[in-house]
Order: C-alpha cells, then structure tokens, then sequence
C-alpha cells in the first residue's frame, strides 16, 4: 500500500514541471534513464534498458512528440508506480549529476519536502558528492501542522520589512500565516489569528519598538511563549532596529534567544530561518 497520495504526487510532478529546465537536468533523456533504470526499479516500462534508450530517444527527439509531462505521468507511471520508485525518482532528480548548482538541489528538495512531510517521507542529504549534496529518502513522522510559520509584528513594520519577508518566505515554498495572504472579509479576527497560531509549527517574531508598544503583537507573543514552553522551539525571533538592551528591558527571555536582525537583509534572514525549519 502506498503512503504518498495522489495529491502529493500530482503537486510534486506539477512543480517539477513547472521548473524552467527539464527534470532530466544537464542529462539528455536517456541518460537520466539510464540513472533511474536499475536502482528505481523502472525496468517495467520496457523488456531492457537499450529497447527503453532507443523509444525514448525516437519520441523525444526524432519525432518529438513525447514531453516531459507525458513521460512523467504516462510512460514512467509516476502516479501510479509504488513508494519506493517514486522516491527513488525523486532522489535522482535532485542528484548532482542532474543538476549542477548547489542551490538548485537545495532548492528542488526543500519544495518537495514542503509535500511529502504530509505523507510521512523527506529527502534528507547525509553525503555529498564533489561537495554537493546528495538525497536520499527518508522515513519522518507525518507533518501535523497546516502552517510552517506564523508571523508575529507590529503592522507599523509591514511596509519597511515584514511584507518582503512573508513574500520571499512564501517563494521559498514555505507554507506561510501572514493576515495579508490569510484572512478574509468577515473573518472574526482574533479567532482566526489564534487559529494560526495554535496551527503552525514556528512563530516569528519580528520585534521592534513599534512591536513593544503595540497590543495586539504581545497576545500574539503571550500564545507563542506558551506553545514555545511545551518542549519545543516554537519562537524565532528577528530584530528589527532594535538591540540586546531594548529587548532586554522589554523581555529577558526573548533577549536570551539567538536572533536574525532585519539589518542583515532579507536574503540572509530568510535563509536562517530555512535552516531552523528544514
């Protein structure tokens, strides 16, 4: 039986066809078939690898009227096919033989995980490879959360920062609460906004003398320092034009805490926070 629904499948397939490059990478067709034939067990598709190299290579490029979408769903059976196949398809994708850029495989295996958490496997990298990183897949524990992160600010602080980084967090594939992207006309604020809260597996807390002066952030705050005292890290605090000794006096707890600072810039933020999330 398998785990990964057709909805994970479709989605991860959907995505990698949405790419700019192929999900064949630098490799032509049948080369990356000739990758995926013994390891992922994809020897169904034809009686031997040189039969497959030659349909391959007559459809995709001398009468070219096989695309990528087709060979994913149709002649690999990508939806169809067990686990195991499709996860070792997945491995290969990501390989550094396939694509060339660190960044690019990092990239690729992020996105993918964003979907397969929810069906109980996630491509971890526990090698490399001419110091690139290789996939392998893994068994981990079904994700629970309808969110990855929830941002916690003050709304004077939209406009210079938090917009661009709720924007690029949800670039990056993360699953994003932010009340621009998330509520709707006629949503009862405080139930949805708790709603959030309780959903999502981080809260980031954008502190800065406008959030400490407001409200509305230190309930925010008070939800995510109790999710947070349950034996795990629920906060990921950034500073925002701020220092050691205003959040001190504001909050020692929070001052005790590693921090992004806003001054950074964005890119450099957004990528520490990837780091904490996976």
């Amino acid at each position: 039986m398998n785990n990964i629904t057709e909805v994970s499948r479709r989605d991860i397939l959907d995505y990698i066809l949405s790419r700019k490059i192929s999900f064949t990478g630098r490799l032509e067709t049948t080369e990356f078939l000739e990758l995926v034939w013994k390891e992922c067990g994809i020897d169904y598709i034809a009686s031997d690898l040189e039969s497959a190299k030659k349909e391959t290579w007559q459809h995709t490029i001398n009468n070219d009227d096989w695309d990528d979408k087709y060979l994913l769903y149709q002649y690999f059976c990508l939806l169809e096919c067990e686990d195991t196949r499709f996860l070792c398809f997945l491995e290969k994708c990501a390989h550094p033989l396939v694509l060339s850029k660190v960044d690019e495989i990092e990239d690729f295996a992020r996105k993918v995980n964003n979907i397969l958490k929810y069906d109980g496997y996630t491509l971890d990298s526990n090698q490399k490879l001419s110091g690139k990183p290789v996939y392998k897949a893994t068994m981990c524990e079904k994700y629970e959360y309808e969110w990855d992160v929830f941002i916690c600010h003050a709304s004077e602080d939209k406009q210079p920062f938090v917009d661009k980084l709720a924007k690029e967090l949800r670039d990056k594939g993360i699953r994003v609460w932010y009340d621009d992207f998330s509520l709707r006309l006629g949503d009862r604020l405080r139930d949805k906004i708790k709603e959030g809260l309780t959903k999502s597996r981080f809260g980031i807390a954008v502190l800065s003398k406008n959030f400490f002066q407001k409200e509305w952030p230190q309930e925010e705050l008070d939800v995510l320092l109790e999710l947070d005292s349950r034996a795990r890290k629920a906060i990921l605090p950034i500073w925002l034009d701020v220092d050691y000794h205003d959040v001190f006096e504001q909050n020692p707890f929070l001052a005790s805490r590693v921090a992004a600072r806003a001054e950074e810039g964005i890119g450099k933020v957004v990528e520490k926070i990837l780091v904490e999330i996976g």
